[in-house]
């Protein structure tokens, strides 16, 4: 499982419609004389987009498909070995390859260059846009520099990856995929929805999150999810990002959309073993460690998209699949009520807020709020929470936390905090996925 299983091998059909038939070295060119200088600002923005925007490190490493978002193996990074055969759609086995300068010692920063952005490997053999090149080609040059400079960085770790082999009928096919980079300068931050759409495009959410026919993109469904995802315990649909209020994030606020992200952050998030239940083949932990400020500017580009109704099914379980607490609670809940003493007030009144819960294990989970108001900063409230659940339906939550009490009843969430100044806010979530 990876997030980049998503684009299917029908990409590749897609981009056929559109392959000039010129042999592939004459379409993309020779490798450019390039030498990249290794700063430590290049190296850092390297590690910043290669963990946490473009995530090479998701399909270059190995995961734990074992545990909740499939969080890197320790030792791994950047080693290679992630296998993409005949399981995931693809006509083949193809493997993902080592990018520590244990392989890449003997590759100029031209061949590098050419194989992340134009689909063209040292030896000009075309590569299966799996890696997307077709994405990565549209960046700026200096952003695929800095990565250069990172994987240049990288402690080098021996591992001989095996050599990818494509079904016979697809080998002279590839040859027609890879396409020639047009890299585009990289707008200000101060242009949010110009740098969230830069931002979307590396990261490559389109191509999880908007539906397909006949292996295209469907220019009219942008972002509208819907793309399956065949896991062992079942299907997981790519959710709705556009801005429609029902089946979409259209009720989100920023603040919603970063926290969403937040709550799989290293520094919060333990992954779990999901034992043959939910899982998901989006790469959490690795986008959790994106800046506010890129957060935001995704957030703003998906606002500006027109809004389209598409209600999503987000997982469907197999008859003989195990079905435990991660399949039942984790995800993002609107809040409905907050209650001060014994003031309620209307959570439309200068408020907003958002719920998430996350499985720690098959006992308890984790409660993070953010309440928001118009005149005031969030206030994060953090439970760790035992459950009792009651033919699949959450009973009562004893919170862990000296100051802290909660439960859960009828499909409402209920949580009792003490703020920094000691004043007590109960908060209503209502148990309605957003």
């Amino acid at each position: 499982m990876t997030p980049r299983y998503c684009i299917l091998w029908a990409q590749a059909i897609v981009s056929l419609a559109f392959a000039s038939c010129q042999n592939h070295l004459s379409r993309v060119g020779k490798p450019a004389a390039l030498s990249v200088e290794i700063t430590p600002e290049r190296v850092q923005r390297g590690a910043y987009l290669a963990n946490h925007v473009a995530v090479c490190m998701d399909c270059h490493s190995r995961r734990n498909d074992n545990q909740f978002a499939g969080p890197i193996i320790a030792g791994s990074e950047g080693a290679g070995g992630t296998r993409f055969d005949h399981k995931m759609g693809i006509p083949g086995v193809f493997y993902g390859k080592n990018l520590t300068p244990a392989a890449l010692h003997n590759w100029t920063d031209g061949e590098l260059y050419r194989a992340i952005t134009s689909g063209v490997s040292k030896e000009g053999k075309a590569l299966l846009p799996v890696m997307p090149y077709l994405n990565y080609g549209k960046m700026a040059s200096e952003d695929i520099k800095s990565i250069i400079a990172y994987l240049r960085s990288l402690p080098p770790i021996p591992n001989d990856v095996a050599p990818s082999k494509p079904d016979f009928w697809l080998k002279p096919l590839l040859k027609k995929m890879p396409q020639k980079a047009l890299p585009q300068p990289k707008p200000a931050l101060q242009d949010s929805i110009g740098y969230g759409k830069y931002l979307a495009t590396f990261a490559g959410c389109a191509d999880c999150h908007t539906p397909r026919r006949m292996g295209m993109l469907l220019k009219n469904k942008g972002f509208a999810g819907g793309t399956p995802f065949k896991l062992p315990s079942g299907i997981v649909t790519s959710a709705n990002l556009t801005s429609d209020t029902h089946t979409g994030i259209g009720r989100w606020t920023k603040a919603d959309f970063i926290a969403r992200f937040r709550a799989f952050d290293a520094r919060r998030f333990k992954p779990f073993d999901t034992q043959g239940g939910f899982n998901t083949p989006m790469p959490w932990l690795l986008y959790s460690g994106m800046t506010d400020e890129d957060l935001g500017a995704i957030y703003s580009y998906l606002q500006s998209l027109p809004p389209i109704k598409n209600e999503i099914v987000v997982f469907k379980p197999n008859k003989n699949a195990s079905t435990d607490l991660a399949s039942l609670i984790a995800g993002s809940y609107e809040v409905k009520e907050l209650q001060v003493f014994d003031k309620k007030i209307n959570i439309t009144e200068g408020f907003s807020g958002s719920i998430i819960l996350s499985k720690i294990s098959n006992t308890s989970i984790k409660i993070d709020i953010d309440i928001h108001h118009q005149d005031a900063e969030a206030t994060p409230v953090s439970s760790i929470c035992n459950l009792v659940p009651t033919k699949h339906k959450m009973s009562l939550i004893e919170v862990t936390t000296k100051d802290e009490i909660g439960y859960a009843s009828k499909g409402k969430i209920y949580l009792l905090s003490r703020d920094s100044k000691g004043a007590k806010t109960k908060i209503v979530a209502h148990m309605k996925r957003k």
